[in-house]
């Protein structure tokens, strides 16, 4: 996805916000990433609101964080 810069910290806010509210108990932030899809991570971004998807974007084919991160 594409976020104005002058957007980007709303965007953190919220994805920060949905993995404090979402993790399980004691659980790593590349542990709550994982668990989620780019769509569901993408909603929680609230990019819907503010950005458009980039089309030159190329899914990474490996976990977004080594487990234990």
């Amino acid at each position: 996805r594409k976020v104005p810069a002058t957007r980007v910290k709303f965007a953190l806010e919220h994805l920060l916000r949905n993995y404090l509210d979402g993790r399980t108990d004691d659980e790593p932030f590349s542990g709550f990433v994982d668990r989620h899809t780019d769509e569901e991570l993408g909603n929680m971004l609230g990019t819907g609101n503010f950005a458009a998807p980039d089309p030159e974007f190329v899914a990474p084919k490996q976990p977004h964080a080594p487990a234990g991160v």
